[in-house]
């Protein structure tokens, strides 16, 4: 057994035998939420010796007990009851009636059914609504805040979209937002958000949940989410291409089965971005966030940490070049734990990196533009490896080790690191700024220009092709 399943084993035992209130505390410390069925028993309360004797027993014990107290029905239950509310809407539409289609955000910057949510403004079928959501995987004190900066956000971008501000209750508890839906569109596969606005409690209600996936998948980790019981409870699932359909039939409860094969639907706006003449060269540097001990260290993709004072140097060793610094949204907060950096080390080494001349930070919801207006990228990100493929642009990834192809990587991500330039080193992005960027070498354009059509379906109407699946089955 490889050591890191080794030691995925031994966690999961660990986990499952230690006191309740030991293991929340880490889940609480780590990720910032509680899950789905902690979330259901808050909604109930409990006195303080209920609460006493649930932190003394077993982690494993509370939640076998949890998932028979809170039973929802299972995802065959779920996919079981979707013909009779497709009948139900099918009616509504031929009696005249507007489908109300609600989008869940809880972040400006993950937002990848925004083309599907514009495609449906357009049409007379549907009437699309927008609810910000709390996201519990940040910090109590910035859940608002975000909310109230996503809210504002979003009613610039979407003008004619009506939007639902949703608040706490005084009990802590959140409104209920599908008595008056019909479709709901969910953000994400996981579990971040409060109950009511996870995916397993739109079961048994009269309304159809689909999923725009936000990252391009690719990787061995997306096999785990793909895999996961969550997946299982949507109507439909709209993926980007034949690879990773391949994968869902292969990891998914459902073999697929509910999975739409539409192209990469939020990359449709990229098709809307064009660059201005630049005489300067600008390369983008997309960092990601799984670092050791962060949110997501099974992935374990992200660089920062060993090459901290490399990317420190980038901007004052090349001046003719313009660096546009784009971390992942959760990569400051992962630096700013206690365990990593801290917090007033992550905030000096930004500040002084934001400092330099020849630095543009880009952490705004559309990065886009910042793909469109760049001449190449550099990085470590998951979804990005497949995404700067579509603007044809030459690319330098970072990997730790030639290792990590194969443990990290499904087929579909290494085609894309083939057509690559793969960095292990400071020497190896030096070379790549070198000879690629400046100098024009670049002898993986041809393997960038093959693989792009089997990465890029129906681009840029992916979103087209999803809405008309929905209605095919609705008409």
């Amino acid at each position: 057994m490889k050591r890191s399943a080794l030691k995925s084993a031994l966690r999961l035992v660990v986990k499952n035998l230690v006191p309740y209130c030991v293991e929340d505390a880490y889940v609480r410390r780590r990720y910032g939420k509680a899950g789905y069925f902690d979330g259901l028993d808050a909604l109930e309360g409990g006195g303080v010796v209920a609460r006493t004797i649930r932190a003394a027993l077993p982690y494993g014990l509370v939640m076998a007990l949890r998932r028979r107290r809170f039973r929802t029905p299972s995802a065959s239950e779920h996919q079981a009851d979707f013909p009779r509310v497709v009948a139900l809407l099918r009616e509504r539409l031929l009696s005249g009636g507007r489908l109300r289609a609600l989008f869940l955000v809880a972040d400006e910057s993950m937002f990848p059914a925004a083309p599907l949510c514009r495609a449906m403004s357009d049409d007379a079928s549907f009437e699309p609504v927008i609810a910000v959501v709390p996201d519990f995987r940040h910090a109590a004190r910035d859940v608002l805040p975000r909310m109230e900066r996503c809210e504002r956000s979003l009613a610039a971008s979407f003008p004619s979209v009506r939007m639902l501000r949703l608040r706490p209750l005084r009990n802590g508890d959140w409104p209920d937002v599908l008595g008056e839906t019909d479709v709901v569109c969910y953000p994400t596969p996981h579990d971040s958000s409060f109950v009511r606005y996870c995916i397993r409690y739109s079961a048994g209600r009269d309304v159809l949940p689909i999923h725009v996936n936000y990252g391009y998948y690719r990787s061995v980790y997306d096999r785990a989410v793909m895999s996961g019981e969550n997946y299982a409870h949507f109507w439909k699932v709209f993926f980007e291409c034949d690879e990773t359909m391949k994968e869902y039939r292969a990891h998914s409860i459902l073999r697929g089965g509910n999975a739409e094969l539409s192209g990469y639907v939020k990359m449709d706006d990229l098709a809307l971005k064009s660059s201005a003449p630049r005489t300067r060269k600008r390369i983008l540097v997309a960092l990601h966030h799984s670092v050791e001990g962060g949110k997501n260290e099974r992935l374990s993709l992200a660089n920062i940490v060993r090459l901290a004072d490399f990317f420190l140097s980038l901007p004052g060793r090349y001046r003719g070049v313009d660096f546009v610094f784009r971390p992942h949204p959760f990569l400051v907060e992962t630096l700013s734990r206690e365990d990593v950096w801290g917090a007033e080390r992550t905030r000096a080494y930004f500040s002084q990196l934001r400092s330099q001349a020849n630095v543009v930070w880009s952490e705004g919801p559309d990065y886009f533009q910042a793909f469109a207006d760049s001449d190449a990228c550099i990085q470590d990100c998951g979804s990005y490896l497949v995404e700067y493929l579509y603007t044809g642009k030459p690319c330098c990834y970072i990997l730790k080790s030639p290792s990590d192809v194969e443990a990290k990587f499904a087929p579909l991500g290494r085609k894309c690191l083939d057509a690559c330039h793969i960095a292990y080193d400071a020497g190896d992005i030096d070379a790549f700024i070198r000879k690629v960027v400046l100098a024009g070498e670049d002898d993986k354009a041809a393997a960038r220009r093959a693989l792009l059509p089997s990465i890029a379906v129906n681009y840029p109407h992916a979103s087209i092709v999803a809405l008309n699946a929905i209605k095919k089955d609705l008409s």
